[in-house]
C-alpha cells in the first residue's frame, strides 16, 4: 500500500529511492481548481496569459533524440544539458542510444506526449525529476538499480496497469 490517508490527493509518497531518499510519485488523476488570473478579470481587456512555447520538431518527426534535447536547451554539448522541458511535442519513441551522453540531465519534463513507456529513459544517471504526465504509459517494467537518483516522478493521467505499482515500488 502506497501513501498515507489524508495525504495530498493524487500524490503517492513513501517509496524509497536507490540512495535511501523518498521518491514522490504522482499517479492518480486529480483536478485542482485555480482562481482566474487577475488579467482575465479586467473589464474590456483581452485576457493576458503566457505566450505559447514554440514547438520543436524533433529529428525524425516523432522521435525524442539527442538533437531535440540539446536544441531545447540552447547548448552545444549533451554534457551541458541539466534541465529540459519538451511538453506537447508528439513524441512516440526515444532514441535510447543518444541518452548516455546526457550525464548531467537532472530534470526532464516530457508531459503531454505519446510515449508508451519510461523504460527507454533508464540510461539517465543524474535524473532527479521525471515528469511523464499525459502520455500513453500502460505498463512500467523497470530493471533493478535504475533511476537511482530519482526524487520526483509524475505519471498522472496515463493508463498504467495494476502491475505498474509493483515495479514503481522498487524505485
Amino acid at each position: 500500500s502506497f501513501g498515507s490517508p489524508g495525504g495530498t490527493p493524487g500524490v503517492t509518497q513513501g517509496m524509497s529511492g536507490g540512495n535511501g531518499s523518498a521518491v514522490t510519485c504522482i499517479l492518480l488523476n486529480s483536478e485542482v481548481q485555480m482562481p482566474a488570473p487577475k488579467s482575465m478579470k479586467r473589464r474590456g481587456k483581452k485576457p493576458m496569459g503566457p505566450r505559447p512555447i514554440p514547438r520543436l520538431e524533433p529529428r525524425g518527426g516523432e522521435q525524442l533524440d539527442g538533437f531535440a534535447l540539446v536544441g531545447a536547451c540552447g547548448v552545444q554539448m549533451p554534457e551541458d544539458v541539466e534541465s529540459v522541458v519538451l511538453t506537447s511535442q508528439n513524441f512516440v519513441e526515444v532514441e535510447v542510444e543518444d541518452l548516455h551522453h546526457f550525464i548531467a540531465l537532472a530534470v526532464l519534463d516530457l508531459g503531454d506526449n505519446r510515449l508508451p513507456g519510461m523504460d527507454s529513459l533508464q540510461d539517465l544517471p543524474a535524473l532527479r525529476e521525471l515528469r511523464l504526465q499525459c502520455n500513453q504509459l500502460g505498463s512500467c517494467v523497470l530493471q533493478p538499480g535504475t533511476f537511482e537518483q530519482l526524487e520526483m516522478l509524475d505519471l498522472s493521467y496515463n493508463h498504467l496497469d495494476h502491475n505498474a505499482l509493483q515495479y514503481l515500488g522498487a524505485l
